[in-house]
């Protein structure tokens, strides 16, 4: 690859493996998307020839593993994650398009191994972008064992010389923000697959978990399940419920109080959340912000009966407090 680069006449490399089959218009895309002087190199969406669906996307970095992987690999080719333009720390070899003078400028290809993300990497080290651009499609025999695994299927990577590189250091974990933005949520690494599902699947899962594990009165693990919800959506109102509940029971006033605060946000005209709130404020010794927030209370045109026995047994707890010294 190397000897032909410096061969090429053109100021656009483009590496195509002998395994791949470009689609009509393939090319295009991608010298138009190098047009950025920004962008250093850009890859196309890869598809399996046989099954039609991702074979390469992006690589991505994941502590935990301490290794790069694909991500979204064996997903369906008309996911929206798989379909906009993006940029990635690598990608793979297969089919890459690069700037002449960036390929030589960064030191070309090595050859220990893992190569692609190697020159990807020293490219983004130089200030460059690495652009995934889906308009562009090219077709891909690819690996027959990796093909043929599942979705989230961390494929082994190995190189000694890579690991002193760029490892020994640590990269950014940057996998889990990519899942992020496109709705989804990394629950780990269970026997080799990256477990990934939807937002809403994943809060809908841990805010099961989260009453159940407080109706058996396990509240530190009600705590931990509602708080995975409420942290991946933050208009969820169920887990944050939850949540509540479960700090007052631990007597975590402090972490209650700010739930109670999430949840007025969310549902403002739920005046029993500014009752919770007031109570909170008298349990942490804090009279003066108990008196404001029932006073704010007091203020409202119209307020129940029963809303209003409740305010008026607060105000009595704030007269019994002791001054503070």
């Amino acid at each position: 690859n190397n000897r032909c680069a410096e061969r090429a006449q053109s100021d656009i490399l483009v590496f195509l493996n002998n395994d791949t089959e470009p689609t009509r218009g393939w090319l295009e895309p991608l010298l138009e998307a190098l047009q950025d002087d920004h962008v250093g190199a850009c890859g196309p969406k890869l598809v399996y020839v046989e099954s039609g669906k991702i074979n390469h996307v992006g690589y991505v970095f994941n502590q935990e593993l301490g290794t790069f992987y694909p991500i979204y690999h064996n997903a369906p080719a008309d996911l929206p994650a798989v379909n906009k333009r993006r940029d990635y720390p690598a990608l793979l070899g297969a089919c890459l398009a690069i700037k002449k003078k960036v390929f030589f400028e960064v030191g070309m290809f090595e050859s220990f191994g893992l190569e692609d993300i190697d020159l990807c990497l020293k490219i983004g080290q130089h200030g460059f972008g690495i652009l995934y651009v889906p308009e562009s499609c090219v077709l891909h025999h690819g690996s027959v064992t990796l093909r043929n695994s599942e979705p989230g299927t961390i494929p082994e990577m190995n190189s000694d010389e890579f690991t002193k590189r760029w490892l020994m250091g640590g990269l950014p974990w940057d996998d889990k923000i990519y899942y992020e933005r496109d709705g989804y949520v990394c629950k780990g690494v269970i026997d080799g697959k990256m477990q990934i599902v939807t937002r809403e699947q994943y809060c809908f899962e841990e805010t099961e978990q989260a009453a159940e594990a407080f109706q058996a009165g396990r509240f530190a693990e009600a705590r931990r399940h509602a708080r995975n919800a409420a942290r991946a959506d933050s208009s969820h109102e169920q887990s944050r419920q939850i949540l509540l509940s479960a700090c007052v029971e631990l007597g975590d006033l402090s972490t209650a109080l700010d739930v109670a605060g999430d949840l007025h946000e969310l549902r403002p005209a739920d005046l029993q959340l500014r009752l919770i709130a007031a109570k909170l404020h008298i349990l942490l010794g804090d009279a003066r912000m108990a008196r404001l927030v029932l006073a704010e209370l007091e203020q409202l045109p119209a307020i129940d009966a029963a809303v209003q026995q409740q305010l008026l047994a607060l105000k009595a707890e704030i007269e019994s407090m002791p001054e503070k010294t």
